[in-house]
């Protein structure tokens, strides 16, 4: 069979007599995903067709597929890499997006290996990317595995390494999610709460313009869960946005929480976990007159993707995290950098979860565990401290003007605003007390009054002065600031750069050096 697929879409089946997963070689695509509800009636909540052919006709808005060599968009289809430029196809204007006309998703990948069932079935995928496919540079080899490793737990591995050349690579997973079943309409009624509260805005073709923008008080503020379809009017035609994830002080097994849906009538709900820096929130705004599988009319916002990522166009954007993924270690036995965990789909007390990916270093890998819970399943934890630590930096880069301006700042002297404020008030008091005491003891008025308000002089000075050395303080921190931003960056790119052995023998050495503080 794999000998005969190598030419020929087909779709194979994984099925372990709880979970049903229908997944084709034609860009690795989940066409079909079923799961049971909170009265075990199980539905397909993933969009599909139920045959190869309107996928590989081109009718499929990235439907379930894996997206690459770069997901997102690249503006203009151009970017310099080492001194070189490289042009890409131009196939949604005036961009490029998800690895250009025929990317990772409209590929027939090789079937390398296939379990359709019984104990942990499996089917891994390998596909060979040449140096210039799609204008990108160098040779990449790809593999992906789906595997159903228990009665309630599909895990999806991914792994993409350079052969010759640095090369930028971030693979994506697109599934459109509709909790409720595939064919039951849009997602708006469905309720989602994701863990970003800042997003990189775009311009009107979609791309980040470089800014990275507080979501407070604004139509992309989920923050707090809320319906979808809430304000979705007040962002044109749906949201179709990268949201910057916020690192938590407070990790589950080293992992920030990215995004909880949920669906109401069904009492499915999805939560995923990552240690990414940014997840594409999509509501399937393009989706129009689709037929899908049972002859079902996708329109618009029938399925809603929620797709862990680099920034969109990192690769021309010095300030987000980088894609860029290095060739010359390529031999290496590890990949360690920015490993990530992504989508989790829980039906009731049913739970799917996934496992990780790497978007810089020498190798990009990204592993997706979709686990049902509430069976007494134990958890599986993949996640190196190399990228706990990485996601602690980036969450100094990130941090907007806005947010760094409400903290509480203080002076050379240890002066805060609040303890200036005090001062004077307190000098006030003082002198209205002296007045009263000076008139009491028989001090003639007018002597009284003029020594309040030579206190009153004094306070003046001293709540001006305190004032210059507030914001002559305010400047330096300011500056103070950026130089730990500029550090925390180095710091990240020299961490990127280590190699498994490297990172265990600095980790060794912080353990050593925490050891001898406490």
């Amino acid at each position: 069979m794999a000998d005969q697929s190598k030419n020929t879409p087909q779709i194979f089946e994984l099925n372990n007599g709880t979970m049903q997963v229908k997944i084709s070689n034609y860009g690795t695509t989940i066409t079909s995903l079923s799961v049971p509800d909170k009265n075990g009636k199980l539905a397909d909540v993933v969009l599909g067709f139920d045959s190869v052919d309107p996928y590989v006709k081109g009718l499929a808005p990235y439907f379930g597929c894996i997206v690459g060599r770069v997901a997102n968009r690249i503006k203009e289809g151009k970017f310099s890499l080492n001194g070189v430029n490289y042009t890409l196809p131009i196939n949604k204007p005036p961009n490029s997006l998800h690895g250009g006309n025929k990317g990772f998703d409209k590929k027939i990948w090789e079937v390398a290996g296939h379990k359709k069932d019984g104990e942990k079935p499996f089917i891994t995928f390998k596909y060979h990317s040449a140096d210039g496919e799609e204008g990108y540079p160098g040779a990449v080899s790809v593999t992906a595995t789906y595997t159903l490793t228990s009665a309630t737990t599909m895990r999806l591995d991914m792994e993409a390494v350079p052969e010759n050349k640095d090369t930028p690579i971030s693979l994506a997973q697109h599934t459109y999610w509709n909790l409720a079943g595939h064919d039951s309409g849009n997602i708006l009624d469905h309720k989602i709460q994701i863990w970003g509260s800042h997003i990189t805005p775009v311009d009107e073709y979609t791309v980040p313009t470089g800014e990275i923008l507080p979501v407070k008080g604004t139509p992309f503020d989920f923050t707090e869960e809320k319906r979808i379809g809430e304000s979705i009017g007040e962002v044109g035609i749906g949201y179709d946005h990268n949201y910057v994830l916020d690192c938590p002080d407070q990790e589950k097994e080293g992992l920030k929480h990215a995004a909880k849906l949920s669906d109401g009538a069904s009492s499915r709900v999805l939560n995923l976990w990552t240690n990414v820096p940014g997840m594409q929130f999509y509501t399937g705004n393009y989706v129009n007159g689709v037929v899908g599988k049972g002859n079902a009319v996708y329109g618009k916002h029938a399925g809603v993707c929620l797709e862990t990522q680099g920034f969109p166009n990192a690769i021309n954007q010095s300030n987000f995290p980088s894609v860029v993924v290095k060739a010359e270690m390529a031999s290496l036995p590890f990949g360690v950098s920015n490993l990530c965990r992504n989508q989790e789909v829980l039906s009731a007390a049913v739970r799917i979860r996934p496992v990780g990916r790497q978007t810089t270093g020498f190798r990009a890998a990204k592993k997706v565990l979709y686990r049902f819970e509430g069976h007494g399943l134990s958890s599986s934890v993949e996640v190196r401290e190399k990228q706990r630590m990485r996601c602690r930096v980036s969450s100094n880069s990130t941090e907007t003007e806005d947010e760094s301006a409400t903290k509480t700042k203080t002076t050379p002297f240890g002066y805060t605003r609040k303890d200036v404020i005090l001062i004077g008030v307190g000098v006030t008091a003082l002198g209205i007390g002296l007045e009263s005491g000076l008139e009491y003891v028989g001090v003639d008025p007018l002597q009284a009054g003029n020594a309040v308000q030579l206190i009153l002089v004094l306070g003046l000075t001293l709540g001006w002065i305190s004032t210059y050395i507030f914001r002559v303080g305010n400047k330096e921190m300011t500056y103070a600031q950026q130089l730990r931003d500029y550090e925390s960056q180095v710091m990240q790119k020299r961490l990127e750069s280590l190699s498994e052995a490297e990172l265990e023998a600095l980790m060794a050495q912080v353990d050593e050096e925490k050891t001898k503080v406490e």
